[in-house]
């Protein structure tokens, strides 16, 4: 009976709810600032007993841990004085000699100003040798520590220190115990101490003995002390209750401390509170504090409750702030409920009056005089919605009517619009084949006048009407082509050249009712675009000549077309010093030679010849109206001059030649790579033999190229089968006779070969890759070789340049002398002066890591390169080789005794030694001597021998040496 009342009345439902907040609030609030009260005293009550014991627990332990760390630094400190004193010349040499007083004299003023009780000296074998005081009773001290476990110790430092890693070992113990304090020769002076054990070692890194010191904690330790004043507390190291040292405090004989609660701990007399930490030998550093501290913290901790209390006092305020909210909320909720369908009613009467029927109506659903209201006015706006949907239905017919009408003519605007402004001309015939529909660029193409009434018209009445005369009669040659597709009846698409140089390209579509409609594109740029498009794709960019895959085409077109008596003749040409001119005067000035060059080559080529690039310096030149061989070689004579001529670039004058491989196509060569390939061949023949020539392709060259593979095959597996080998040629000094190096020089047996030239298997390992590999093992091998030899006999070993660029030459020299177990002085690298000409940085850096390390590093084949001064000025190289070409002809040529004279007295002004190399003759050897060559090698003092010959012949040379020195002194006598 009360839901039904309160579901239709809507007054009860206003009072309800408001009784029942209320009523709930104030019960919440009631309860709340109950439990809130007794919480915030039990909280001040909790936080005052536990948070002072606490937090001065924890000051207190901190203290004790800093304190502590200040008493281990101070005896590192110790230890590391000690070390200074046992490092010390005046002590090692007392301690090696073995002198009581002289030890005892050098130790005491340095145990003082150690601060250190005492010190004993120990020999190697942990005997007591000396004290820092003459007196000491050595022999009992040598008694009592054989029986004490500080012996061991010692010993163990003895058996492991060494010169570079000596540290010293400190160990702790109780002075208190007889034995210890008789071991130490130390006096009562507390009951812990600290014992440091230091290794003395000779001048020559050698174990002599040790020193042990001992140091007793002060009672007053200079370091407790300073903290104590610093941090304003009393510190006490205690064993049991037996005081140790003590700062801060007045000095007593024992502190017994118990615990107070379960972080403090107090003294007997409750007038103090302690925290201690663990030290060594179970000791106890102890911080302490009046225990006024603990009661000015619970101080402290009673403000915070008082505290909590205002923040009570706080809080109720601002709940009661929230039901006082809250009641608010409620109020606006309920007059919202009432107030806000009532509203919305209203607006839609008022909506209704207005005409608009569709106004929503809220409140519908309800039950209470509201949603009898609702239901009212929407049976009001059903009614005349019914009246007036019929009005609206003839309304919306005719504005659709009118919208269609707007859309046509919106349409027809549009496609005028595009039509006029296409980018092709268009043209529609009706079914008569006359004109429907002609755009304004149609016209614009033909030059028909924009004026003039075109549409109806037959092809030929509008040609009448045009002006121009050249329009008129592109015109008539469009029209027959599009009349006669629209006869055909077909879809076509085609272009036609104009007589005015532009193409027009036409699509023409038939349409259903009989006539038809074309599109006409002005194409004269785009088949422009594709003609150079087609030439870039079959011509090179630089020089305007054929490239790779042109040429390749109208080769192989040639060799199909050949007849019996023709010949065709491939001319492969490679550029000679192009490279060094690219990188001296740059890649502009090589473009601009290169272009030069193409030039020349098309003035030397017959009409039908065709010449490609190949890339970089490369071109070939296809001659296909050779009569005989006679007129491709004397195309190749012509090619060779005409290239040969100097040019000016860049305002300078340049030289460069051409080196030529030509091959013979005939007509049953139906491969064109294969002639290609016979022409580089013959080119790279030519390039090994003879440069700024031509050479003929010749079939023995396929089998001397097979023979190379064969080589490069075998030298991948050479080294897994032990075919390589290393013979050693002597190097003389030219005033001694003695022997003062071996060049070790790389040898290959071939198995089915035979020996093998390394100027044939030198360069193919070098194009393989392989030459790094096997550079480390001639390095490996060259110096463990060398070990046999006497210390004052070096070896030499040659480096390709390729190993220095790799940048892995420093790590292959490292690994040979520390496999070898041979001096770095003893190695010789011997390397050309080409590797100078890059100016790598690369290769600099790796040259000098190699000297610091000590290595010796000669220039070979010293003046026969590029660059042999500027590389004395980038690197201080050890030795000067003269090469073997000017010893070996300075007979017949005279300037080659001044140039060998003159590079002796360079080497000797730049402090470096001088060597000759090709030795043969006495008068040779007593030439260079004579310009003072330091040292000589040939075949006039020993060939390449074998590791065993190399011994055998540095014990002949030594005796002959002795045997010369004998004869010298016993003249001079």
């Amino acid at each position: 009976m009360i839901r039904r009342a309160l579901s239709r009345s809507l007054a009860l439902r206003f009072a309800a709810v408001i009784l029942l907040v209320a009523f709930v609030s104030l019960a919440l609030l009631a309860t709340a600032t109950i439990v809130r009260f007794n919480n915030g005293l039990a909280i001040q009550g909790e936080e005052l007993a536990r948070l002072s014991s606490q937090k001065l627990a924890e000051r207190l332990e901190g203290d004790a841990r800093l304190a502590r760390a200040g008493l281990e630094r101070q005896f590192n400190m110790h230890r590391a004085a000690l070390g200074d004193i046992a490092r010390r010349s005046e002590i090692q040499k007392a301690v090696a000699s073995g002198n009581i007083v002289a030890i005892a004299e050098m130790l005491a003023p340095l145990r003082k100003f150690a601060d250190l009780d005492g010190i004993l000296v120990v020999n190697a074998a942990g005997q007591i040798i000396g004290a820092d005081t003459s007196d000491a009773d050595i022999v009992m001290a040598n008694l009592a520590l054989t029986a004490n476990p500080l012996n061991d110790k010692i010993a163990a430092v003895l058996a492991s220190s060494q010169r570079e890693t000596a540290a010293g070992a400190v160990e702790v113990v109780r002075l208190k115990d007889a034995a210890t304090r008789t071991a130490l020769g130390a006096v009562v002076q507390g009951a812990v101490a600290q014992v440091i054990t230091y290794p003395v070692f000779d001048d020559f890194g050698e174990l002599t003995g040790a020193l042990i010191a001992h140091r007793a904690v002060r009672l007053r330790e200079a370091q407790l002390e300073d903290f104590s004043k610093l941090s304003g507390i009393g510190l006490a190291l205690l064993q049991g209750s037996d005081v140790v040292s003590i700062a801060g405090l007045d000095a007593a004989n024992s502190i017994t401390l118990a615990p107070l609660d379960a972080n403090l701990l107090t003294d007997g007399g409750r007038e103090r509170v302690s925290r201690c930490v663990d030290f060594e030998l179970d000791t106890r550093l102890c911080t302490l504090l009046p225990a006024t501290e603990l009661s000015a913290l619970a101080q402290d901790m009673a403000r915070s409750g008082e505290s909590q209390g205002r923040a009570l006092v706080l809080w109720l305020i601002g709940y009661a702030v929230l039901v006082f909210i809250a009641f608010g909320l409620s109020a606006a909720v309920v007059t919202r409920a009432l107030v806000g369908p009532l509203s919305a009613i209203t607006s839609a009467v008022l909506s209704l009056s207005r005409g608009d029927w569709r106004a929503p109506v809220l409140g519908q659903e309800r039950c209470d005089e509201v949603g009898a209201i609702a239901r009212s006015v929407l049976t009001l706006q059903n009614s005349i919605e019914e009246r007036d949907s019929l009005r609206d239905e003839r309304l919306a017919l005719n504005d659709r009517l009118v919208e269609q009408e707007a859309l046509l003519t919106r349409q027809n605007l549009l496609f005028t619009a595009a039509l006029e402004n296409m980018a092709q001309g268009l043209c529609m015939l009706d079914a008569d084949q006359r004109i429907a529909v002609l755009n304004d660029q149609f016209k614009r193409m033909f030059a028909i006048p924009f004026g003039a009434n075109i549409v109806g018209l037959t092809a030929v009445q509008l040609s009448r009407i045009i002006p121009d005369r050249v329009a008129r009669r592109n015109f008539a040659r469009l029209a027959r082509r599009h009349l006669g597709a629209a006869v055909r009846g077909a879809s076509a698409a085609f272009n036609v050249e104009l007589g005015d140089g532009r193409a027009v390209a036409i699509s023409h579509r038939t349409m259903e009712n009989g006539g038809s409609v074309a599109t006409f594109a002005d194409v004269t740029d785009r088949k422009r675009d594709e003609e150079r498009i087609s030439y870039l794709a079959s011509h090179d960019g630089l020089t305007g000549l054929l490239n790779r895959s042109q040429l390749t085409e109208t080769l192989e077109k040639t060799l199909r077309r050949s007849g019996n008596s023709d010949m065709a003749a491939v001319l492969f040409m490679d550029l000679d010093r192009f490279k060094i001119l690219n990188d001296t005067l740059g890649h502009g000035a090589g473009d601009a030679v290169l272009r030069v060059v193409s030039q020349r080559m098309q003035d030397c080529a017959g009409r039908y010849d065709s010449i490609a690039r190949f890339g970089g310096d490369e071109f070939v030149l296809v001659q296909t109206d050779a009569r005989d061989l006679a007129d491709v070689e004397r195309l190749a004579n012509r090619l060779i001059s005409a290239i040969s001529e100097p040019c000016a670039v860049e305002g300078r004058t340049v030289e460069i030649g051409v080196t030529i491989g030509i091959a013979l196509a005939h007509v049953h060569d139906s491969d064109p790579d294969g002639v290609l390939k016979k022409a580089d061949l013959a080119l790279y023949r030519a390039k090994h033999d003879r440069r700024g020539a031509y050479l003929i392709y010749d079939p023995d060259m396929d089998a001397q190229e097979a023979a190379k593979r064969a080589v490069e095959l075998d030298l991948g597996l050479a080294m897994e089968r032990n075919e390589l080998s290393l013979a050693f040629q002597p190097v003389i000094n030219a005033s001694t006779g003695a022997v003062t190096c071996f060049e070790a020089l790389l040898r290959w047996q071939h198995p089915v070969r035979g020996a093998i030239s390394p100027a044939e298997f030198i360069p193919i390992a070098e194009e393989l890759g392989l030459i790094s590999q096997i550079g480390d093992w001639v390095l490996r091998n060259a110096c463990i070789a060398a070990m046999s030899w006497p210390a004052s006999i070096a070896v030499a070993v040659n480096v390709s340049p390729l190993q220095i660029k790799s940048g892995g030459l420093g790590l292959s020299v490292m690994r040979a002398v520390m496999v070898s177990g041979l001096s770095a002085a003893r190695l010789n690298l011997e390397i050309t002066e080409s590797i100078f000409l890059e100016r790598n940085e690369q290769t600099l850096a790796t040259l000098h890591e190699l000297h610091r390390l000590g290595v010796a590093c000669s220039m070979d084949d010293f003046g026969i390169g590029y660059s042999s001064l500027s590389a004395l000025s980038s690197f201080p190289f050890d030795t000067l080789k003269i090469d073997r070409s000017f010893v070996r002809e300075m007979a017949d040529v005279p300037q080659n005794r001044h140039i060998i004279r003159a590079t002796c007295q360079l080497a000797r002004d730049l402090n470096i030694a001088s060597l000759a190399e090709g030795v043969e003759t006495r008068e040779q050897a007593e030439f260079l001597a004579e310009c003072g060559c330091d040292q000589l090698q040939g075949f006039y003092f020993g060939r390449p021998m074998p590791l065993a010959d190399a011994k055998a012949f540095i014990d002949r040379n030594q005796a002959e040496v002795a045997a010369q020195a004998l004869t010298r002194r016993d003249v001079a006598a």
